[in-house]
């Protein structure tokens, strides 16, 4: 597993942390939480990752960047919660959602403010103070994600890497689906036999189809 971090702190204080976690099929099954041991426990319990995953995460200190977060998880909490008090039968569980999304909207800022209360006495700005501050934060943000998944994307789907992942599991998904085909002809009626090995095989097609369409598209970018 390779793993790579670059911080920086401007003068103000307000940080800015990038990390890119790589494994390949040699590194085994990885926990998720040795992936993202920043995350929360309940978001890394229980799992883990095997195969080729390049995953590009980025931090920050800025309260104008969490207050932007927070106010869009939990504007998202709220209207599924309100979503489902005025549509669903359940809706106890709507009033669940929005009493948890004023709950986070709360915690979190309070927890914002204090740390902008901090940075503001060192200079920095913590503040949107315009409907176009508030667009570029945004667009800063969009940028970065898009620009986080782009990367990801280029390192994970490589020739070599598609050529192994072909060579390893493409065997046993042939072998997998005739067996199968060949249980469910003999068990239940040659029909179904052969349905079920149609759609496997169309699944296959389109399956190891996109992922030669993706492996060519960004092999041709880094070109």
């Amino acid at each position: 597993m390779k793993q790579e971090r670059t911080h920086r702190t401007d003068e103000h204080g307000i940080f800015y942390t990038e990390e890119t976690v790589q494994i390949t099929p040699e590194d085994g099954i990885v926990s998720e939480r040795t992936i993202r041991p920043a995350a929360a426990p309940q978001q890394t319990r229980g799992k883990a990752r095997m195969g080729y995953s390049t995953t590009k995460s980025f931090s920050t200190n800025d309260p104008k960047v969490g207050r932007v977060v927070t106010a869009f998880v939990s504007g998202f909490f709220f209207l599924c919660g309100l979503l489902f008090a005025l549509f669903s039968y359940n809706r106890w569980m709507g009033i669940f959602f929005m009493v948890i999304a004023v709950y986070l909207f709360v915690t979190m800022n309070r927890k914002i403010n204090q740390n902008a209360a901090e940075l503001k006495a060192k200079g920095a700005d913590v503040t949107i103070d315009s409907p176009e501050e508030l667009h570029e934060v945004v667009g800063q943000l969009k940028d970065q994600m898009t620009s986080n998944l782009k990367e990801a994307s280029q390192e994970t789907f490589t020739k070599n890497n598609m050529k192994d992942f072909t060579r390893k599991t493409l065997p046993f998904y042939c072998i997998l689906g005739l067996i199968t085909s060949l249980a469910l002809g003999f068990a239940i009626h040659v029909a179904m036999g052969v349905v079920v090995f149609l759609l496997l095989t169309v699944f296959g097609v389109f399956y190891y189809g996109i992922l030669i369409k993706l492996i060519t598209k960004h092999s041709q970018k880094n070109d």
